[in-house]
């Protein structure tokens, strides 16, 4: 059946406009859809000349279309803009001996769907190419599908190496905070296409085709078909290595601090303590010879105090040193001979014995003026973690040609987790008024001068610790 041979009544129920012409191109008919998108009734249109009709047609498509299907005998399917309507036209001519018969419908809606779906497109293109974010695409086979420049860049691959490559190739090694290979499926594309479910901020570590490791911030989101499967991951990464060093030596610092701070209290609050033993003296006796001799040993342990809280700063650059510190000869018998001074004045009770006196005058190690702080801590842990009413601390003094040995031996109880327990921070000991501080802060300070501490067990009972330093 041709068009033309289409009942009248069927013409004007269908969606589509339609209108014929004869072979002088005059309008024989016009359905109800063609008079409301061509804005004119049939009365007004049929036995007109249709160009006559619609002379702003006459050199556009629309022309050119319908005269070459005239000629040609063949029908002919296009779209086109016709700018007096402002809309876009999908066309269908079919020619035939009697004219032309012509179905037509406005598309513009659909034309400009798609030019904004386009433009969109085209946005969304720079977009993924020009982020400072690494961006891939991964598909339902764990294949990355897409990546931008940033992503090849931060992986160190071209783009071209990584299309087709799996996210969980082995030439990625990736893993966790404690260094250990990360399970594939722990992975947070992995994790989304389990879940169907976004992950945001997932940190892990990789490790690059050139061995260099970075650590990576993840963010992956699912896309889905219309049944809801998962049939692609994007994933959004950036290198945080910088941030997370900064957070690391932050950290560092944060404990330094704390360090310094329990450093302060511990060893200030021990002078304190000394001097309020004497002020109660002083009030008794202001006048006797005693009185002013303590007054004048509680002058210099006030002093003594100030001076570690003013090289606090000095005590924290030692802590946060990597590796030695600036040094220089510290006599061991001036260090020994004030601790001992001091720690007799706050142990009253305790007896400090030197194996074989004093050393002499010229001996002297490799230290700074924080050797006080190492000595005074190891005579406080002997006196402070021992169980005895009466502690015995002996210190002797150990030479060789290149280092010396301070050994202090105490007859408490020993190190009831071990040696090397006593060197944790925190550690609480024996003593419920401790701080466990002052073993943990002696290995750290002895090892910024190049030295060492062991610690041991004496016999029958109690401990020892030896600081060695070198010889100055």
């Amino acid at each position: 059946m041709r068009p033309t041979d289409i009942p009248e009544d069927v013409l004007d129920r269908v969606s589509d406009g339609f209108f014929a012409v004869d072979t002088d191109w005059r309008v024989t008919y016009v359905n109800r859809a063609g008079e409301e998108f061509l804005g004119v009734t049939a009365e007004e249109l049929v036995g007109e000349d249709l160009w006559e009709s619609f002379p702003d047609a006459v050199g556009t498509e629309f022309y050119d279309a319908y005269e070459r299907a005239v000629e040609t005998g063949e029908s002919i399917t296009f779209e086109s803009y016709y700018e007096p309507f402002d809309s876009w036209f999908e066309v269908r001519a079919f020619p035939s001996e009697t004219g032309l018969s012509v179905y037509f419908r406005d598309v513009t809606r659909r034309r400009r769907m798609e030019t904004e779906l386009r433009r969109e497109k085209s946005l969304l293109e720079r977009v993924f190419e020009t982020t400072p974010v690494a961006l891939v695409v991964v598909d339902a086979d764990g294949e990355i599908v897409r990546a931008n420049e940033r992503a090849g860049a931060l992986l160190g691959l071209a783009r071209s190496e990584m299309t087709g490559r799996r996210y969980d190739h082995p030439g990625w090694r990736q893993f966790d905070e404690a260094g250990e290979p990360l399970d594939p499926e722990a992975l947070p594309v992995a994790r989304v296409f389990e879940t169907g479910e976004a992950v945001f901020g997932a940190e892990h570590g990789i490790e690059l085709p050139d061995g260099s490791r970075v650590w990576l911030s993840v963010n992956a989101v699912p896309h889905t078909d219309p049944g809801g499967s998962v049939r692609r991951v994007v994933a959004a990464f950036e290198d945080v290595t910088d941030r997370r060093e900064r957070e690391a030596d932050l950290e560092a610092a944060n404990r330094q601090f704390e360090l310094l701070n329990r450093i302060l209290r511990h060893d200030v609050r021990n002078d304190v303590s000394v001097m309020l033993g004497w002020a109660e003296l002083l009030e008794e006796s202001l006048e006797d010879e005693e009185a002013v001799e303590a007054l004048s040993r509680i002058r210099t342990t006030g002093r003594d105090a100030l001076r570690l809280t003013e090289t606090g700063k000095d005590l924290i650059e030692v802590l946060s040193t990597d590796g030695e510190v600036p040094l220089e000869p510290v006599s061991v018998r001036e260090v020994l001979s004030a601790e001992l001074t001091k720690h007799r004045e706050m142990y009253p009770d305790a007896s400090f014995r030197v194996d074989g006196g004093l050393p002499p005058p010229d001996l002297a190690v490799e230290a700074n003026e924080m050797l006080s702080s190492v000595v005074g801590n190891v005579l406080t842990n002997a006196v402070q973690h021992n169980d005895t009413d009466a502690p015995t601390v002996e210190v002797g003094v150990e030479t060789t040609p290149t280092t010396v040995t301070i050994r202090v031996a105490d007859d408490g109880p020993g190190f009831p987790a071990g040696p090397e327990a006593a060197f944790e921070p925190g550690e609480p000991g024996l003593d419920s008024d401790g701080t466990g501080l002052g073993l943990y802060l002696v290995r750290e300070l002895v090892s910024r001068y190049g030295g060492d501490v062991r610690a041991g067990e004496s016999d029958p009972r109690g401990s020892v610790v030896a600081v060695e330093l070198d010889r100055a």
